[in-house]
């Protein structure tokens, strides 16, 4: 194990957090969504076409720019399912098609009119001034980790100690009890899942401003599902979050290398995950088997 393999895991780990952050609240609010594989795409295509266009900008004002407008971008597509769902149509099949949905537009839209010169499949690099600072070269590890361990602190904070927090928590557990307590479930809806829309789409943000510079098709391929994976095993608590990301992280990361090293495909990876989480599930649901088998 090298430090460079390390920092690739790391750097994971950090997308994952956040991304993971959004598939949280979500969750908290009794819905999956599942999204996003699009929404990464979106935040990604949004920031490196931002950046490319602004390169006088000064570099703070660039990022903050970008990094606001696609996470705005995230929770605004998030309003369709949350509008559907007001209508009685399941988030998880509303969520799913959005992403279906948002995909094949993004992926016309880099082969096409923002396509680069000297690439086939890719938008234009950003300047240098606005890619984020790599803390263990030569691997991608980068300052997003720094913003990854802020936001879940803050998520977490926001859950537990503030009055909106809580109303969250409770319209997830039961939106008809929130309601009897006078919380508005809509104002609940469509709050979590515009920010579950929103941190998603950052990740995506991230992932250009501190990995790949540019968003090239494909890039998000499998990352909306891992954020949901970080975020099942957090168990709703976003200080969780970060140590789930490590394990996910380092788990795709060395799974992908050996693969990789040894001429294997990488379906091995997503075998080799889907056993690990189904022997953690397995464990943890294990008490309860047991006591329904007694009744």
């Amino acid at each position: 194990m090298t430090a460079y393999y390390i920092g690739l895991a790391l750097n994971t780990a950090s997308l994952l957090a956040i991304g993971g952050l959004g598939s949280l609240f979500a969750i908290n609010n009794g819905d999956f969504n599942l999204a996003g594989e699009g929404q990464v795409y979106l935040g990604g295509f949004i920031a490196a076409v931002f950046l490319a266009a602004v390169p006088n900008l000064p570099a703070p004002v660039a990022i903050l720019l970008a990094l606001l407008l696609t996470f705005l971008a995230g929770a605004f597509t998030q309003t369709i399912t949350t509008l559907l769902k007001w209508r009685n149509s399941p988030v998880l099949l509303t969520s799913f098609l959005l992403s279906a949905a948002i995909i094949p537009i993004i992926d016309w839209l880099v082969s096409g009119p923002f396509q680069a010169g000297d690439s086939l499949l890719a938008t234009s690099y950003i300047p240098q001034n606005f890619r984020l600072t790599r803390l263990l070269q030569p691997s991608t590890l980068n300052t997003t980790i720094v913003f990854s361990v802020i936001f879940c602190v803050a998520a977490w904070a926001f859950l537990n100690f503030t009055s909106k927090g809580n109303a969250f928590t409770i319209a997830g557990i039961s939106g008809k009890f929130a309601s009897y307590s006078g919380i508005s479930t809509k104002f609940t809806d469509l709050f979590s899942l515009g920010i579950s829309g929103g941190f998603l789409s950052l990740s995506g943000a991230f992932a250009i401003l501190g990995t790949y510079y540019t968003c090239h098709q494909g890039f998000y391929g499998g990352f909306g599902w891992n954020a949901l994976t970080v975020a099942l095993l957090s168990r709703k608590n976003p200080l969780a979050l970060i140590p789930a990301s490590l394990f996910i992280g380092g788990l795709v990361t060395f799974t992908n290398q050996f693969s990789l090293m040894h001429s294997i495909g990488f379906d091995f990876t997503g075998i080799v995950e889907a056993v690990i989480l189904f022997l953690i599930v397995l464990v943890l649901s294990r008490g309860n088997i047991f006591k329904r088998g007694k009744k």
